[in-house]
């Protein structure tokens, strides 16, 4: 009765799931907005004879822009789900036998604006790019920056909000290094990956 006559109906929520038992159903739905909810049915005869729906509150906080107080029960599961986590690359950074030889080859060859602390700054650019760069940079073999990791290079990644992010990866299981950097470059942390690559993590000053 329920699949028929909700297939049949003309309705803003999409069906996500239905669950029948005897004469009672519940249906889990969501809307085009993202707004989720449920329905609670008594049915007898292929009629309705008792209904109740809810909508999902932290949903609706969602789907109307409304903020999400971080003591609201489920508040730490819903603002996880929408963090933004990488938003772009902020740096490549590698070990180099003779950093300055390297960068004049690439300054020469390639065309690269290679600075006098032997690094070359990408901007972002663009009418609708955010505003941003990227960072590559050589540094000498025995440098420390990669530490503990043993590869040679390691790679910076630009996050929307590190202290989340850092709280996720731990709540997921991942070697996160503890000691975090803030400066008036931004705030830096980082994290290993399956393989022992050190990932910086990096979160920009407001505007950068």
């Amino acid at each position: 009765m329920f699949l028929i006559e909700f297939g049949r109906a003309k309705m803003a929520c999409i069906v996500e799931n239905l669950s029948e038992d005897g004469e009672r159903a519940i249906l889990e739905w969501s809307g085009p907005t993202g707004l989720l909810g449920c329905g609670f049915f008594h049915v007898r005869n292929d009629r309705i004879i008792f209904q109740r729906g809810y909508p999902d509150q932290l949903s609706f906080f969602g789907a109307q822009g409304i903020p999400v107080p971080a003591d609201y029960p489920g508040a730490w599961q819903f603002l996880e789900s929408k963090m933004k986590r990488v938003t772009g690359i902020g740096g490549i950074f590698f070990k180099s036998q003779d950093p300055e030889r390297l960068g004049a080859w690439y300054r020469d060859h390639l065309g690269l604006d290679v600075t006098e602390w032997g690094g070359a700054i990408f901007q972002w650019g663009g009418p609708d790019s955010a505003p941003g760069m990227t960072i590559w940079s050589p540094f000498g073999q025995d440098t420390k920056k990669m530490e503990p990791s043993s590869a040679p290079f390691m790679i910076n990644f630009r996050v929307a909000d590190l202290g989340a992010l850092l709280a996720a990866l731990r709540s997921e299981g991942c070697e996160v290094i503890d000691n975090t950097e803030p400066s008036e470059y931004g705030k830096f942390a980082w994290v290993i990956d399956p393989e022992g690559n050190k990932i910086e993590l990096w979160e920009p000053p407001a505007g950068q």
